[in-house]
């Protein structure tokens, strides 16, 4: 047991180290004074529209595009490269000068903002907006940009997927009442209500009302986030969308969620982050999917613009069977207790010794995983001793990853928690699989990439 729970530790190291830095995109990218170069306002038969040349980097490849603000005037349902181009580079610039990035682009009142405090469901975000008016109309476009993982609240949310069941709301203590649409990823959903409300805020607050579009997009997390923020704008009449998350898992079941016609997910089928939650348990995504990869076509695109090969993981679809059959075959499984689904330590001679081994077991576990587990002391009846059993939901295992992915660098007790002895094969591979494909396939050199592919 012992030797399978230091591989898992190993393999989750190797996951915290990829996990926490693909969180966040790369910080290789020119200053916030070359943000703005060759900007231009452009007024013609009073028309006022912006264009700007708008320097960034891919990778490690300088990259000079166009902002030009007429493409908002164009068919939402339709996917524009040009929009796309522009989702991609924000959300590849860090995040310290983001809001300078979105100004060079020709907005104003750029306000950084979070949403949620004190829970999990928090995320920070970015508005933006810029009145303009082209042939013969005004809109007020108004930007949407929330960025990937924040912090160890942001990783537990990432893992919170919620059941509609008895037993999810009794394990968690609440009703969750911001959790508003139970086919929706629960922190996903309460997040993005969050956003959603600070848009609607941001857009009374500054009187934006003429004809208004919201451009949102997002990477990951903040990719998920960015299709609700899409989805319910797009249902107001009075509101025009163009959404473009990138690589954002699956984060509903709604039966209508492929209707929406201005969300474009891009996404990379090398990619495990998009694989969560499993297909199988009827997880979708807003809108439309634009699929690529590198293999074997742009394998050389990537060295060039990243400076390393392309590494990924060749077998996601072995894995995600491995998660359903063995870990949970369903989302409201997440939440159940197995009898068949414990650790239990070796035998003590007293009780005492036994609530003490208890308290060691307990003292590296979040409040998130306690809530998914129930501890026990049993006396044998051959006269062993005393043991102490943790029973265990699926549930548990996802706050574990999420705990682990949160540490960075660090190698704190979280990785050395007591599994259960069935789910330490299918997390392992779990942890390879995403350290592996998360490498590179989770980048934005590669969703620059795909996008071009189109």
């Amino acid at each position: 047991m012992k030797k399978y729970i230091l591989l898992l530790a190993a393999s989750l190291v190797a996951l915290s180290l990829v996990l926490f830095s693909s969180c966040d995109t790369p910080a290789d990218y020119v200053e916030t004074q070359d943000y703005e170069p060759l900007q231009v306002e452009v007024y013609e038969n009073e028309q006022n529209y912006f264009i700007g040349e708008v320097a960034a980097r891919v990778g490690i490849a300088d990259y000079t595009f166009t902002m030009d603000f007429r493409k908002f005037f164009g068919d939402n349902t339709i996917f524009n490269e040009d929009i796309a181009i522009a989702s991609i580079l924000t959300i590849s610039a860090p995040f310290g000068s983001i809001s300078d990035f979105i100004e060079g682009m020709g907005f104003t009142n750029v306000s950084p903002k979070y949403a949620g405090l004190m829970d999990n469901d928090r995320n920070r975000f970015i508005l933006g907006h810029r009145r303009v008016y082209y042939d013969g109309n005004v809109r007020d476009i108004i930007i949407v940009y929330v960025p990937g993982i924040y912090g160890r609240p942001g990783w537990t949310s990432n893992y919170d997927i919620g059941a509609d069941t008895a037993e999810y709301f009794e394990l968690t203590g609440s009703d969750h009442p911001e959790w508003t649409n139970r086919a929706h990823h629960k922190g996903h959903s309460v997040t993005a209500n969050r956003v959603i409300a600070a848009v609607k805020d941001y857009m009374g607050t500054h009187q934006l009302d003429n004809e208004p579009v919201i451009w949102t997009t997002g990477f990951s997390r903040g990719g998920a986030i960015a299709s609700f923020v899409g989805a319910y704008f797009e249902r107001y009449t009075d509101v025009i969308t163009f959404a473009y998350p990138f690589a954002n898992p699956a984060a509903t079941t709604s039966e209508t969620a492929r209707e929406y016609r201005s969300i474009f997910n891009i996404i990379n089928e090398n990619d495990m982050s998009t694989l969560l939650p499993p297909e199988i348990w009827g997880f979708t995504r807003f809108g439309t999917d634009i699929v690529g990869s590198m293999i074997p076509d742009y394998l050389d695109k990537f060295r060039t613009l990243q400076g390393t090969p392309y590494i990924y993981y060749q077998n996601l679809d072995y894995v995600m069977e491995m998660f359903v059959n063995q870990v949970v075959p369903n989302r409201e499984a997440l939440y159940l207790f197995d009898e068949a689904l414990y650790f239990a330590s070796e035998y003590f001679a007293t009780r005492q010794e036994a609530e003490d081994e208890q308290a060691r077991l307990k003292r590296p576990l979040t409040p998130e995983m306690l809530q998914f587990v129930k501890f026990y002391i049993y006396e044998s009846d051959d006269g062993e001793g005393y043991r102490v059993v943790i029973y265990q939901t699926p549930a548990f295992i996802l706050q574990v990853l999420a705990a682990v992915a949160a540490s960075g660098t660090h190698m704190p007790a979280h990785q050395r928690v007591s599994i259960a002895e069935s789910f330490i094969e299918p997390a392992e591979a779990i942890a390879i699989a995403f350290a592996t494909s998360l490498r590179h396939s989770h980048s934005a050199v590669a969703y620059y990439i795909i996008i071009r592919q189109q």
